[in-house]
């Protein structure tokens, strides 16, 4: 008996055994994530408009008085305008053609001398004659004019001054950095109407420094406002021409400048006539 259960245990033992064992089961894969780069947004930028040009030549003359005039050796061309934006009040301001040479010749020497020129009148006009006549760059330094602020009339920028330096009445091709003028014009105007001026007191008094690179004329606008129209008050205004040139850096100017008294007894003496 104990040998068949011995048996039949040893036959179970050995079914276990030859029993297939399943195998373990191989975990499936875990997918990974796929991420699909999104483009960022593209922005547009749009060009920044360029501001228009701006048609700088405001003047429109009433009446010019056009000089060509030698004065001590030295050709001087210019002008005095009277614009119509003085209309009605004055119509025209007319002077002798030789006294006006002379005055411009003297505003030149003046803003030299107060750039720290140290000629005299006589020996500045010598020299002046001398650099027309030679045209030679060494004769044009001595009696050339720096740090003169003004506006350039075609650039359409409006109203910005920067400095330059002139050679008063030249003709032909100046140095670099150098503005040569041929002619010189004040025009009288209304500091309330015109643009190219800097105005510097409630009244509308003040100048303006403009240069046109096209004729290469340098205009001196001087405003003439209510109460100040007879030709003594025009003679002041103009005679304050040199302190404006020296005195002015591009910026802001109050006050009512600064008159020279020779200059303007040289501008009443001369028949100075103002036409209303």
């Amino acid at each position: 008996m104990k040998s068949i259960v011995c048996t039949l245990l040893l036959f179970s033992f050995l079914l276990a055994a030859c029993a297939a064992v399943p195998p373990s089961p191989t975990p499936s894969p875990v997918p990974s994530a796929t991420f699909t780069p999104v483009p960022a947004p593209t922005q547009t930028l749009s060009p920044t408009p360029e501001a228009p040009a701006i048609d700088e030549h405001d003047l429109n003359p009433a009446y010019e008085q056009a000089v060509s005039q030698e004065f001590m050796g030295v050709q001087i061309n210019a002008s005095l305008i009277t614009d119509k934006s003085l209309d009605p009040i004055i119509k025209k301001v007319t002077i002798d053609d030789a006294t006006y040479a002379e005055f411009i010749a003297k505003t030149f020497y003046e803003v030299w001398k107060g750039r720290g020129g140290e000629l005299t009148f006589e020996e500045y006009m010598a020299a002046w004659a001398k650099a027309q006549e030679s045209g030679l760059p060494e004769d044009w330094r001595v009696v050339e004019i720096k740090d003169i602020w003004a506006n350039d009339l075609a650039d359409g920028k409006g109203y910005e001054q920067r400095p330059y330096t002139i050679w008063p009445m030249f003709s032909g091709q100046a140095l670099s950095r150098v503005m040569g003028i041929e002619n010189f014009s004040i025009a009288l105007v209304s500091g309330k109407a015109v643009k190219n001026v800097t105005v510097m007191n409630s009244e509308g008094g003040g100048y303006g420094t403009n240069l046109d690179p096209e004729t290469n004329t340098l205009y001196i606008y001087g405003t003439v406002y209510a109460g100040y129209y007879g030709e003594k008050s025009i003679a002041s205004g103009l005679s304050g021409i040199p302190w404006w040139l020296i005195r002015n850096t591009g910026g802001s100017v109050s006050g009512y400048g600064s008159e020279d008294n020779e200059l303007k007894r040289l501008l009443v003496d001369g028949e100075l006539e103002v036409y209303p």
